[in-house]
C-alpha cells in the first residue's frame, strides 16, 4: 500500500508540474504617472499591493541582528527624492548649531542597489558591529517585525507608516532606486525605475536566448536586490522606449517554486504602465520543501569580515553545520550542540569567497536551513 501511495504522489506531482508548466499568464501593472507607486508582485498571484512613494523619508530592516536603514529614493516624482549626508562639521555635540551654509558641496549617501540591509545609513559601517550610524550591542539586540521587510517613518509627520505587505507574500517590487552606472568614464548614481527582488528571492537571467528558453537550471540563481534590475528597457529618441529583445528571467519563489519572467512593454513616466509575461516551469516536490525550515538565523547577512550562526532548537544529539555553496559543494563544516548554537556561534569568512551560501543544521531526522549572502 505505501509503494502504492508513493508511486501515486510521484505520478501526480509529475502531472501537475507539467499542466504549470503549459499555463501562461499576462500582467499590465501600473506604478503611476512619475512612477508614484511602488507595486509588489507575486509571481503566483499577481501584484499584491500598490503603495504611494511619497508617505515616508526612511525605513529600518526589521529581521533580528539588523541594523540597516534606508532612504526614501525616487520619492515625490520624478525629481524629487530624500537625500542622506554624514555632516562634515562635527559629531553629535554639534547638532545645536548646525552648519548647512555649504550643503550642496557635501557628499551624499545613496542605499545599496545590491542589498537591502545596506541602507544610506550604513555607507559609513566599517563592519561589525560598527554599522555606520551606531554600534551593534551584544547584550540587548533589539527589537524586530517578523511580518514586515522594513518599518517605515515619516519625518514630515512624525508618524510610523504601514505601506508593505507580508513579507513573505511578495517576491518583487517595482520602484525606484538609485543604480550606479558608467557615465564619462566615472561611476555615479543614477535615479531608475526597475524591479527589486525581495529578500532571499532568487533570479538569474539569459540573453540573447529565444523566448521559447527554458534550461533555467543552467545558471545559478542570485539573490542580489537588482539581479532584474532595471537594464531590460531603454529609451530611443526615435521610437520611445523599447524592451531588450530576445531577454529571458528566471525568478524562484519562497515555496522553492521557479517562474519563467519575460517584459513584454514599459510606456514610461507618462502613465507607469507596463506588462510583463510569466510562467510556471518547476514546480517543487512538497517533500523537498518542507525540509527548508527557518530555524535558525545568520547575522549580519550579508557578511562581510565574519558571521554568527545562532537558533534555538528542540534537540538534545549532536549536530553537525554545513556550509554549501551555489552548486551544491560542501566548503565547510563542523560539530556542534543545541546549547551552543542557542549561544550562538561565531563563523570567520576567511575560507568562502562571494556569493551566496546555504547553512545547514542537520541531527537524526532534523534539518533547517538559511542563506547567507558574502561580500
Amino acid at each position: 500500500m505505501k509503494k502504492l501511495l508513493y508511486t501515486f504522489h510521484v505520478m501526480a506531482m509529475i502531472l501537475l508540474s507539467t499542466l504549470f508548466v503549459q499555463s501562461q499568464t499576462t500582467d499590465t501593472l501600473s506604478m503611476g504617472p512619475g512612477y508614484g507607486n511602488d507595486i509588489f508582485y507575486s509571481m503566483e498571484n499577481g501584484e499584491v499591493a500598490s503603495a504611494p512613494r511619497d508617505n515616508w523619508d526612511i525605513a529600518f530592516y526589521t529581521p533580528r541582528f539588523s541594523a540597516g536603514i534606508i532612504v526614501n529614493e525616487g520619492y515625490g516624482g520624478m525629481q524629487g527624492y530624500t537625500t542622506l549626508y554624514t555632516y562634515p562639521y562635527g559629531d553629535t555635540s554639534a547638532w545645536e548649531s548646525v552648519d548647512t551654509s555649504n550643503m550642496a558641496l557635501w557628499k551624499p549617501l545613496y542605499n545599496s542597489p545590491e542589498y537591502w540591509e545596506e541602507g544610506a545609513f550604513n555607507r559609513n559601517s566599517t563592519g561589525h558591529p560598527d554599522y555606520g550610524w551606531g554600534w551593534y550591542n551584544m547584550v540587548n539586540h533589539h527589537l524586530y517585525y517578523e511580518d514586515r521587510r522594513f518599518i517605515y517613518y515619516s519625518l514630515v509627520n512624525d508618524e510610523v507608516v504601514d505601506r508593505e505587505p507580508d513579507s513573505q507574500s511578495w517576491d518583487i517590487v517595482f520602484t525606484r532606486y538609485f543604480e550606479e552606472l558608467e557615465a564619462e568614464g566615472e561611476i555615479v548614481p543614477y535615479l531608475v525605475a526597475g524591479a527589486a527582488s525581495n529578500v532571499d528571492i532568487g533570479a538569474n537571467n539569459f540573453h540573447p536566448v529565444s523566448l521559447d528558453f527554458m534550461d533555467w537550471s543552467s545558471e545559478p540563481f542570485d539573490s542580489l536586490k537588482n539581479t532584474i534590475g532595471h537594464d531590460w528597457k531603454s529609451f530611443d529618441f526615435t521610437t520611445g522606449w523599447v524592451i531588450l529583445d530576445s531577454n529571458v528571467y528566471f525568478v524562484q519563489n519562497f515555496d522553492g517554486n521557479v517562474y519563467k519572467l519575460i517584459f513584454t512593454w514599459w510606456d514610461g513616466s507618462t502613465t507607469g504602465d507596463f506588462a510583463l509575461e510569466k510562467q510556471l516551469v518547476s514546480l517543487v516536490d512538497v517533500d523537498e520543501f518542507e525540509q527548508e525550515v527557518a530555524e535558525i538565523e545568520v547575522y549580519p547577512n550579508p557578511a562581510t569580515t565574519q558571521f554568527n550562526i545562532r537558533g534555538k532548537v528542540d534537540y538534545k544529539e549532536p549536530l553537525t553545520v554545513s556550509v554549501y555553496d551555489q552548486s551544491g559543494r560542501r566548503v565547510h563544516a563542523f560539530d556542534t550542540d543545541a546549547m551552543e548554537l542557542e549561544r550562538g556561534i561565531l563563523v570567520n569568512r576567511a575560507d568562502f569567497s562571494t556569493g551566496l551560501y546555504i547553512i545547514q543544521i542537520t541531527g537524526d531526522n532534523f534539518t533547517a536551513r538559511q542563506k547567507l549572502m558574502i561580500r
